[in-house]
């Protein structure tokens, strides 16, 4: 803020202040937009959904009545725990990682030596080779 402040005035500091208070609530919701969109997922009816977004509001409201320090520290814990899940899934479908990795590396390396190949051409100066 000091910075903008120093540049642009007072206007600077309220610039910026602007700016946060915008980024903050568009993350909040979309947190919560994505949040509801992987619950309905898995809880297909209205009644639990209505209570996700229960939850939710009052978690934000603890989060912003709460002293900064505890509300990273939650923050993140939840980070952290969802890895869990994803190195969970990682270890059940390693076989099927396996078996795409297998399946693309050819079309991989096909598109390598189409690069190099075509490299070496416009090195010619476009110009075909024995001409």
């Amino acid at each position: 803020m000091a910075a903008f402040s120093s540049a642009l005035g007072p206007a600077g500091s309220y610039l910026v202040s602007i700016g946060i208070v915008l980024f903050a609530f568009s993350t909040i919701l979309g947190w919560e937009y994505h949040g509801e969109k992987a619950f309905e997922y898995i809880v297909p009816r209205r009644g639990p959904i209505m209570a996700y977004r229960i939850i939710f509001s009052l978690i934000v409201y603890v989060g912003a009545t709460q002293a900064l320090d505890l509300v990273w520290n939650i923050s993140d814990i939840m980070n952290a725990l969802m890895a869990i899940p994803n190195l969970i899934s990682l270890i059940v479908l390693s076989g099927t990682i396996k078996e795409e990795v297998e399946r693309f590396q050819p079309i991989l390396e096909k598109e390598k030596k189409a690069r190099k190949a075509h490299a070496g051409n416009a090195g010619l100066g476009g110009v075909a080779a024995g001409q």
